[in-house]
């Protein structure tokens, strides 16, 4: 599990999903997988309220125009 959370989470443009990524990491960690928690450090940012909101009107738009 740590190799496929390490390929999701690394900036290689075949295999990068950091929210997947992001998501594996949480799980693993919730299940007792000591190699996933250092991974959530990666996972957390901070954001202003305006950054915020940008990203749920895109994700909003994006799940709303699929399928195309």
């Amino acid at each position: 599990m740590d190799a496929l959370i390490a390929l999701k989470l690394s900036p290689h443009v075949q295999f990068a999903d950091k929210a997947n990524g992001c998501v594996l990491a949480q799980r693993a960690a919730k299940d007792g997988d000591d190699t996933a928690a250092p991974r959530l450090d990666g996972c957390r940012t901070k954001l202003g309220s305006g950054e915020a909101a940008e990203l749920c009107v895109r994700a909003y738009r994006y799940v709303c125009s699929w399928p195309p």
